[in-house]
This record gives C-alpha cells, sequence and structure tokens, in this order.
C-alpha cells in the first residue's frame, strides 16, 4: 500500500531517509508538534508533504505544494496521505528491526 496524495496529479508520498535528509537540510524544519497547532499545521504539513515526495518533478518547494493543498479544505485528504506514509515508515522501521519508531527516524 502506497501512501499517496493528489497535486498536479497524484503523487506518492514516503517517509524514507530521504525525507529525512530534506527536512533536516531546511532552513525553518516544522516539527511534529507544528502539525497539531493552528497558527504552524498548514506551513508544516507543506513541508512535510515536500520532503515526502517521492517525485518532486514541477514541484521545488514547500510553496509550490501550497498552490495545491487548499487551507480551507484539502488539509484532512493531505494530513490523511501524510499519516499513511508516516505509518507505512513505522510498519517498515519494525519489520526491519522489530521496533516502530518515528522518533527513530528523525
Amino acid at each position: 500500500m502506497k501512501a499517496t496524495i493528489q497535486l498536479d496529479r497524484e503523487r506518492t508520498l514516503r517517509f524514507s531517509n530521504r525525507a529525512v535528509y530534506r527536512l533536516q537540510s531546511m532552513d525553518k524544519q516544522p516539527s511534529f508538534r507544528d502539525l497539531t497547532k493552528p497558527n504552524k499545521a498548514y506551513a508544516a504539513l507543506c513541508a512535510y508533504v515536500f520532503v515526502c515526495l517521492v517525485d518532486r518533478e514541477g514541484i521545488g518547494s514547500p510553496e509550490d505544494v501550497a498552490e495545491f493543498i487548499d487551507p480551507a479544505d484539502g488539509i484532512e485528504a493531505a494530513m490523511s496521505a501524510l499519516m499513511e506514509a508516516f505509518e507505512e515508515a513505522g510498519e517498515s522501521k519494525k519489520n526491519k528491526s522489530g521496533e516502530a519508531s518515528l522518533r527513530s527516524l528523525a
């Protein structure tokens, strides 16, 4: 099962080592907690979606992701896809090491 999100087209999300690297390379890194803060959630969501994109063709920044996620009614679907990517990462980690922890990936 792959986590997907509808942006300009359907895109696959994966919270991989590459996503962690991209996240840690950002000037302003969002935290997982930012996803729950009303004044930071939208920016954090766009940033996490951006770093988790498997194919970023045509999308060069979190701002580009924001063009496709409507803050009024698109957040729920985007958050669901992102949570699915996090869950898949946890399952993958669990299958390899016997324990699931997103903290061990970040």
